[in-house]
């Protein structure tokens, strides 16, 4: 949404600006912000040939406002200043248990959705500085908009692009979610405002680590190969390629997060408020639930994004790849529903733990 400045609040000097703005960022949260002046995006030729290469998969949204996102100005016309902000969502680690029907869910997603959280403090920033700056009217956006948010964010001295293609701050680690600020007026330089060098230097454990090898050498991540991809973004069947190779995550997937050292003492406790019981999801027991009560579990968090069909059908992968014999009458159920992709999981699971039985 857009908010017009209500009026002056009293005399500021052009010189306080930024420490009152960094001062309140921090009373809202907001782990890290910075600013630069209005520009085209640096990385939006190489967004494009990521395009051209089907790199996006079935991501078609992406295509479709690919050149609103060469310039912030598409989202808002009269910005002048762009404004970044970082936000932790590492929880504390779970101690719950596992087991081998247990499917995983990505960090990011434990807890509330976080667009709604950037939204509502992202606001109040703004509407703060509208105070500030008379006359100044913002936008706030969170994957709401076509803009390239890891490159402005670099661009703003907030990190660097990993070779996991994730933005890695050097006290934050990569367990990190991004919104911006859009603002009709310019904001005094917020120094030092000087981008990041890349600190990845030789590692590649991120490459090495990713089990479908989805990253690329040249910071390139094909979603067709990403777990995260197949789990939450590609609806529908998955095929045995994908659906045999999901290495347990019913939603997302951190294993390049896992690796990567930047994150070895990457603070703990997020704003987001993150649940420990949802590191992890049975399976089995998601299996018998219906759909109100899978709306239910999800509603408010990232994970209703996969839809009850989605997250039935990444259950049984895991199970098909997990289980056994005890758990073929709930797998069957599934067999004869109307969802394709439901169904297709559901009959490699019973095949895969029928041939378990008969190979014992």
């Amino acid at each position: 949404m857009t908010r017009q400045a209500e009026g002056w609040q009293g005399p500021l000097s052009p010189s306080e600006i930024p420490n009152q703005i960094l001062e309140k960022a921090r009373q809202l949260q907001l782990d890290r912000v910075g600013w630069i002046e209005i520009a085209q995006a640096d990385d939006f030729q190489p967004f494009n040939q990521w395009l051209a290469d089907g790199m996006h998969g079935e991501m078609e949204y992406l295509s479709r406002h690919s050149k609103a996102r060469e310039h912030p100005h598409s989202i808002k016309e009269d910005a002048k200043t762009l404004l970044m902000a970082l936000v932790n969502y590492r929880p504390e680690e779970s101690t719950s248990t596992t087991s081998l029907t247990s499917g995983k869910v990505a960090r990011y997603a434990r807890g509330p959705d976080y667009h709604d959280f950037l939204w509502g403090q992202l606001g109040q920033l703004g509407r703060f500085i509208s105070e500030l700056i008379p006359g100044c009217s913002w936008r706030a956006v969170a994957d709401s908009a076509p803009l390239l948010e890891r490159g402005f964010a670099r661009r703003c001295g907030l990190g660097w692009i990993g070779k996991n293609t994730l933005l890695i701050n050097r006290k934050l680690g990569s367990y990190t979610v991004l919104g911006a600020l859009l603002l009709s007026h310019e904001l005094p330089a917020n120094l030092p405002q000087i981008e990041v060098a890349d600190s990845c230097g030789s590692c590649t454990r991120c490459l090495e680590a990713c089990p479908t090898q989805a990253i690329g050498p040249a910071r390139h991540l094909d979603a067709r190969l990403c777990i995260s991809y197949w789990t939450i973004e590609k609806k529908g069947r998955l095929g045995n390629q994908a659906g045999a190779n999901l290495h347990g995550w019913l939603f997302g997937c951190d294993i390049c997060q896992e690796v990567c050292p930047w994150n070895r003492k990457s603070p703990t406790g997020s704003a987001l408020g993150q649940r420990e019981d949802l590191s992890t999801i049975d399976c089995v027991a998601l299996l018998q639930m219906s759909d109100d009560e899978i709306r239910s579990l999800v509603r408010g968090l990232a994970l209703k994004r996969a839809k009850p069909a989605g997250l039935r059908r990444n259950s049984l992968w895991i199970l098909g790849n997990t289980g056994n014999a005890t758990h073929l009458a709930i797998i069957r159920r599934h067999t004869e529903t109307q969802d394709d992709g439901v169904r297709e999981a559901a009959l490699w699971a019973e095949r895969e733990i029928t041939k378990k039985m008969e190979n014992q």
